[in-house]
């Protein structure tokens, strides 16, 4: 099971990768994944009893149901009373018991949500290159990243955990963040066209058009829908360049910023990486598997994918910074 949050957001792209956990130690103090595993554990054990309990609750309530139900029926007076009896005290145990462990169980687990929040929000911007973090209540909209150049026919966005920011001088907007798009002639009019990390940060350079850059594995994820008229203008190792016919992308981009990007690539758990370049601002999609996009519940927090996921969000900002040049 996982946490309710945000549904899709735990909803992994492909198969989790099982690595050996990685701790990490700060000053004597317990490792940040310690920490969470510390919540984490008897939040669950809770759920479990939780789960037990109601089912034998069910099982009792059956049969107190079967029992009134043939009283109901019977011929002496005093049957249907004692029936309808039961039958309203099985119906009023079932509903307290479901409303009072709710009721508990959500407190905790919001707490629980909370305090992942923030201290996977403060590890993953821990660099000194990071700057400025702010942790808004906001979410991103769908005019927000309509039009972006990468996902098109977007109808709905889930988000969670919209940071504001800067990596050095490039100021950014983050969030976890599900696109789903629709399907014209299908069983299920939308599917997630998008899943991972989603951030959009500002550029200085002076382009009337559009760039993409994809990085890709050799069975695609979270493919990009908004290609289909673009002109590939550069392919190599699984990156490829889109944009307007003709357009000379490498004075857009630059040298330096095409060397760097084409040293990252699709691997580990990063599923997919795709860049949309406008004049002042750039999108950049990151897709995940589920030991990098899901809230730990059911399995303890997975450290080592989380590492690889702050090397690949250093890495892409440390390119964004090279735009134009």
């Amino acid at each position: 099971m996982l946490l309710n949050e945000e549904e899709v957001l735990e909803t992994s792209n492909e198969e989790a990768v099982e690595e050996a956990p990685i701790e990490v130690v700060s000053d004597g103090e317990k490792s940040f994944d310690v920490l969470i595993e510390e919540k984490r554990a008897p939040l669950y054990k809770t759920f479990q009893t939780s789960r037990k309990i109601s089912n034998i609750l069910t099982f009792v309530i059956l049969a107190v149901s079967i029992g009134g139900m043939y009283l109901i029926t019977g011929s002496q007076a005093w049957m249907p009373i004692l029936g309808w009896c039961l039958l309203g005290a099985g119906v009023a145990g079932m509903l307290a018991f479901y409303f009072l462990s709710k009721r508990r169980f959500d407190g905790k687990t919001k707490e629980y949500i909370s305090f992942v929040n923030e201290i996977v929000t403060k590890e993953t911007f821990s660099s000194a290159n990071f700057g400025d973090i702010e942790v808004t209540e906001g979410k991103i909209e769908i005019d927000g990243v309509a039009g972006n150049g990468v996902y098109t026919n977007i109808v709905r966005v889930a988000s969670r955990n919209i940071i504001k920011g800067k990596y050095d001088d490039v100021s950014f907007k983050f969030a976890e963040a599900a696109l789903f798009k629709r399907d014209e002639g299908k069983k299920q009019p939308t599917s997630a066209c998008f899943v991972g990390k989603y951030f959009e940060a500002e550029n200085n350079i002076k382009f009337g058009g559009n760039i993409v850059i994809n990085i890709a594995r050799e069975e695609p994820v979270d493919v990009p829908n908004a290609l289909d008229n673009r002109a590939k203008l550069y392919t190599d190792d699984g990156l490829t360049i889109y944009g307007d016919e003709g357009c000379d992308f490498r004075a857009v981009i630059g040298e330096k910023f095409l060397g760097s990007i084409k040293k990252i690539k699709a691997e580990k758990h990063l599923l997919n990486l795709a860049l949309s370049i406008w004049e002042g601002h750039t999108f950049v999609f990151m897709s995940y598997d589920d030991d990098v996009i899901a809230l730990p519940f059911d399995k303890p927090f997975n450290p080592s994918a989380f590492k690889s996921f702050v090397d690949d969000l250093n890495r892409v900002f440390d390119v964004i910074k090279l735009l134009g040049k």
